[in-house]
């Protein structure tokens, strides 16, 4: 989370304010995603693959009605 957070706050050109909280019940230890199967299964490519480029094309289509 901590890396996303530092990305949107780089790419809106502002803090993002954050809480740190300790992990609730139910929480995992840890997630993996692995896009393998995604590609594999279906055939399917994102068009977006790195955390910076799937931000800034969300606030770019966010920001386009401002």
């Amino acid at each position: 989370m901590r890396e996303v957070i530092e990305a949107v706050s780089d790419i809106a050109a502002s803090p993002v304010q954050a809480l740190d909280a300790p992990r609730r019940d139910g929480d995992p230890a840890y997630l993996v995603a692995h896009i393998g199967l995604a590609k594999s299964a279906l055939r399917w490519s994102p068009g977006c693959s790195s955390l910076e480029n799937i931000i800034q094309t969300a606030w770019n289509w966010h920001g386009r009605d401002s």
